[in-house]
């Protein structure tokens, strides 16, 4: 099993340093926020929990919360919307923050 979740950081890894976004579905209570939190260990990040109010008000103006943070990674918690799935975590590399924030204003 450690080995499986080693590759698996591995292989996340390995995306967000190619591609600008990774999402982690899955059903509830898998490791996805685990997983999610792991890599962002490892490197200046951010979570955030869309199911919180707090949170979700960092976001009420993005390009000002995202420009403050562009050199973070990004951890951001969905829930609902997909039945059966309930939980989604997107994974933002820092690279694309700038490019999210430039599109925004």
């Amino acid at each position: 099993m450690i080995r499986t979740e080693r590759r698996i950081s591995s292989e996340l890894s390995e995306l967000l340093a190619t591609r600008p976004a990774v999402a982690l579905i899955g059903p509830r209570q898998v490791g996805k926020t685990t997983l999610a939190l792991s890599i962002a260990d490892h490197r200046p990040s951010i979570y955030l929990d869309l199911e919180s109010d707090a949170d979700r008000a960092k976001l009420a103006e993005p390009e000002l919360y995202l420009s403050q943070h562009s050199d973070k990674l990004f951890t951001l918690r969905a829930l609902g919307g997909i039945p059966k799935l309930n939980a989604t975590m997107i994974i933002i590399a820092p690279s694309t923050i700038s490019k999210i924030v430039m599109s925004i204003t």
